[in-house]
């Protein structure tokens, strides 16, 4: 935890995906790259409801992100020490 310097309420530790997969499978994990393409835009991040997506801080806050999140925020949010300054949407 002390490696999420841009803080647990604004650091993504779990997202939704739109496929089944092992949880305990290291290689099941959402890459950066994965998650750039963006929230339901034919990637696995996403959901099957309309509009966005749940995600986890490493809070443990859920929160919902909309499908037209800017993607420099998607990004801040997905990195635990870059030094940005975002909130959820």
């Amino acid at each position: 935890m002390a490696a999420i310097t841009d803080g647990t309420s604004t650091t993504l530790a779990l997202v939704e995906v739109r496929e089944p997969f092992n949880w305990m499978d290291p290689t099941a994990d959402v890459t950066l790259d994965e998650l750039m393409k963006g929230i339901n835009a034919g990637g696995r991040v996403g959901s099957f409801h309309p509009g966005g997506c749940n995600v986890t801080a490493f809070d443990g806050a859920r929160q919902f992100i909309p499908d037209n999140i800017d993607l420099s925020v998607l990004r801040a949010l997905a990195t635990p020490s870059g030094g940005e300054s975002v909130l959820f949407p």
